[in-house]
């Protein structure tokens, strides 16, 4: 009888000898399976034991016990890479979540591949239009924030909103949650009028969709605050950082995000002469920060230069000038480096060294120029300062090279005849009535009526305009000039 072929062989056909083998077919169909079911045991066991531990891990991150959560998180990585794979998804979370716990123990350098492979993972395992993409960028572009990253943070950041604009519509929660990120990140970087766009933004999708929640609450009435303090508009950071506060004092004490905020209340606190409340807010912050060292560093060295602020105002001198020396270096971003010497030079200004503030002024106008971010109305308000030292130094014709650049500026900004340019005109006025040069400072007047005209005779700013006209022709000693300017003020004609 011939043989049939192996590849000929059918298990289910009957007769001849195949019963024999149909029992070896189905022993071997049972022991597969029995080896499927193992395995798939062992997977249901590994996931098991992956979200047990995982979920064990976040639950001390969000007590604020990051060194009790690293064990953890270690561990649930390793189960992730060895039962899933290094592509898979929940590797991806996994190493997002060890990531996060290094980064708030202050491990910045170990954190940072993490997170950039939990980028690169989804990136490969999830749709190029996924939103859950969106969540290892943000912590990616959190980071980056941290160790004063800007630039490279806004783009991951930048992705991040699209995603979600994509995704979800430009009215949704997911979107309004991505601005208050980008939001902190100009705050933080000291683009404020970036920043004050964007809370305008949501402040208009949450008044129509009601995307708000606790969390972004406090970020916005935060990074208010910051904005209005830093910009000297005290009055209206009073409200924004009581609130932002008082919404951060239910996170962990150690939590970075009130730190930020007792930073903010001490500056408040120091803009309204509270000096002693002022020194026991900001330590408190530099104590959080201290608590997880090199967790946030950009954010530490601006709590230390709140308080050399303070040291300053309780005549502290050298402490305080110790720490700004010490600090100035320290930020990685130039427009941030240019914020800082600002505010450090502004110290230096007001206690008249002017030879120490006038190189400070020059140093951060020579980084705001290089800032692809800068707020050109900063390139105005240094160069004004920098007349004003020019002037105290004995060098008006300097001062006034200063005063047209800072002229120049303005009208690139708002147009020649825009109300801002006033100050800039009074002083260039005024500069010329010192050095003797009675016409030329009329030139300068003259501009100021024509600022004046046009916003309208009866408009509040034509009328103060014209007081002020006639405070300078005052001081050339014109004084009938002076009082038929005073008298139209009065009219409205």
């Amino acid at each position: 009888m011939a043989q049939r072929s192996a590849a000929g062989w059918d298990p289910g056909c009957a007769g001849g000898g195949s019963m024999a083998r149909k029992n070896l077919w189905l022993l071997l169909l049972a022991a597969a399976t029995a080896l499927f079911v193992v395995v798939a045991c062992r997977k249901d066991r590994s996931l098991a034991k992956w979200q047990q531990i995982s979920e064990a891990s976040i639950a001390l991150y969000d007590q604020g016990r990051y060194i009790d959560a690293l064990p953890s998180a270690k561990q649930a990585s390793a189960i992730a890479e060895q039962a899933f794979g290094p592509a898979d998804i929940r590797t991806a979370y996994a190493l997002d979540h060890l990531g996060k716990v290094y980064r708030r123990i202050g491990q910045l350098e170990t954190s940072r591949p993490l997170f950039e492979r939990a980028v690169k993972i989804s990136a490969e395992a999830l749709d190029p239009g996924a939103p859950k993409r969106a969540h290892f960028m943000d912590n990616l572009a959190e980071l980056l924030m941290a160790q004063g990253k800007y630039d490279e943070a806004e783009d991951f950041y930048d992705d991040s909103l699209h995603l979600m604009q994509r995704s979800f519509g430009e009215l949704s929660a997911p979107v309004a949650a991505a601005y208050t990120r980008l939001t902190t990140l100009y705050t933080r970087w000291g683009v404020y009028a970036e920043a004050e766009k964007l809370i305008a933004r949501l402040q208009d999708i949450n008044s129509r969709i009601d995307a708000s929640d606790t969390a972004m609450d406090a970020a916005i009435a935060a990074n208010l605050a910051e904005i209005y303090l830093k910009t000297g508009r005290v009055d209206q950071a009073r409200e924004p950082c009581r609130r932002a506060l008082a919404l951060r004092q239910r996170l962990p004490k150690n939590h970075l995000d009130l730190a930020q905020s007792l930073s903010s209340m001490g500056l408040l606190q120091l803009r309204e002469g509270r000096l002693e409340e002022a020194q026991k807010s900001i330590h408190q912050a530099v104590d959080i920060h201290r608590a997880s060292p090199g967790a946030d560093p950009q954010g530490l060295v601006e709590s230390w230069l709140d308080m050399a602020e303070v040291y300053a105002a309780q005549s502290r001198t050298q402490e305080a000038e110790k720490l700004f020396a010490k600090l100035l270096p320290l930020y990685e971003n130039p427009y941030a480096q240019v914020k800082a010497a600002v505010r450090v030079a502004r110290y230096y200004q007001q206690r008249g060294r002017l030879d120490t503030a006038g190189p400070l002024y020059l140093q951060a106008l020579a980084k705001q120029v290089t800032s692809p971010k800068a707020d050109k109305k900063d390139r105005e308000d240094m160069l004004i300062r920098l007349a004003e030292i020019s002037l105290g130094l004995g060098k008006p014709e300097e001062a006034e090279g200063y005063l047209r650049r800072a002229l120049e500026t303005n009208e690139a900004l708002y147009g020649e005849l825009h109300l801002s340019s006033l100050d800039i005109l009074a002083l260039l006025a005024r500069l010329q009535i010192a050095r003797h040069r009675l016409d030329r400072a009329e030139l300068w007047v003259a501009r100021m009526r024509k600022v004046a005209d046009a916003y309208g005779h009866n408009s509040r700013i034509a009328k103060d305009t014209l007081r002020r006209m006639a405070q300078i022709y005052r001081s050339m000693g014109r004084k009938d000039r002076a009082a038929r300017l005073d008298k139209q003020a009065d009219s409205g004609s």
